[in-house]
């Protein structure tokens, strides 16, 4: 079985997911031995739209070049995705790691901030205050926060 490794957002209106995907579009991660393509998704859920990106390669198990799910390919996939919810445009929550995506459509944002959050989520600060403004978050940018990461993922 494969893990991949991969950025996933909650978004409201389908406006909003497609001002997020375009933010994505076309860009590249990069890292110490080139750079990696993004795949981009979008669904509609019961409770609005999920965005998905992937980092072409990366992932265990159908990886055709092992150096790209070291622990310094997935830390620097995590700061360039870090970097770039800064600036990225209108979403509810979103996080980078192991089966992201597969947990954002298993599990409702109530969930997984239940018991002290996820490292690495963040959350903007409508969301975050409808989730009774949990513990433990601190300041992602305006607007924004965020359970800081504590290892690579």
């Amino acid at each position: 079985m494969a893990i991949y490794y991969n950025l996933a957002a909650f978004l409201g209106a389908r406006d909003e997911a497609e001002a997020f995907v375009a933010h994505f579009h076309g860009r590249t991660i990069p890292i110490e031995h080139g750079e990696l393509v993004l795949d981009i998704t979008l669904r509609e859920t019961p409770s609005g739209w999920l965005v998905g990106l992937w980092p072409v390669g990366m992932s265990y198990g159908t990886c055709d070049d092992p150096r790209l799910v070291t622990p310094e390919a997935r830390e620097a996939a995590a700061r360039w995705f870090e970097r770039e919810l800064r600036g990225a445009p209108t979403f509810r929550a979103a996080a980078f790691g192991a089966e992201i995506y597969d947990t954002f459509l298993d599990t409702t944002l109530a969930e997984l901030v239940d018991g002290g959050g996820m490292p690495g989520l963040v959350l903007d600060i409508r969301t975050h205050v409808s989730l009774r403004s949990p513990a433990g978050t601190k300041p992602f940018g305006p607007g924004r926060r965020w359970w800081p990461r504590t290892k690579t993922p």
